[in-house]
């Protein structure tokens, strides 16, 4: 595929040819040499490493399957303690959260709160929803919020 594209370039004419003649055939030969490597020879290297030997391995391949399995294990006992750690951190706000929707659902009960204090207001809009959009839905919620007589002032 690529061949189609850089063979072509070898051919133009002019100042264009004479800066990219030699880079096109370079990447071109490469390419056909690595298509030749890729179709033949790869697969026959990895048909003699991988046909099943009978008999003991040599040292190099007991080490190195040694090191691989002691890093294998690692990773594994890091991953487990990961995910035992956000669990149970999950657990701890699954047990905390029947108090926080308790204390939700009163502030959601009064709008404006009685004294002095502040309210937090929160609208969502579409993730594509542009500035605009945002502003006028925003001046729109705190219209409705002063209404309230609680709510003397808003701020941005």
């Amino acid at each position: 595929m690529l061949l189609a594209v850089f063979l072509p370039v070898a051919f133009l004419g002019g100042v264009t040819r004479t800066l990219y003649k030699q880079f096109a055939i370079t990447i071109a030969i490469s390419m056909v040499i690595s298509g030749i490597m890729a179709l033949t020879l790869s697969p026959a290297l990895a048909a003699i490493i991988i046909k099943a030997h009978h008999g003991e391995k040599n040292r190099f391949f007991r080490a190195f399957e040694a090191g691989f399995e002691w890093v294998r294990q690692r990773y594994l006992d890091g991953a487990g303690k990961v995910i035992d750690f956000w669990q149970s951190r999950s657990s701890r706000s699954a047990a905390s959260s029947p108090a926080s929707s308790s204390c939700s659902a009163r502030c959601r009960r009064a709008s404006c709160p009685t004294r002095p204090g502040l309210l937090l207001r929160r609208g969502a809009v579409q993730d594509s929803a542009s500035l605009g959009v945002t502003n006028r839905f925003t001046a729109e919620l705190e219209k409705i919020l002063l209404k309230d007589p609680a709510c003397r002032t808003s701020a941005r």
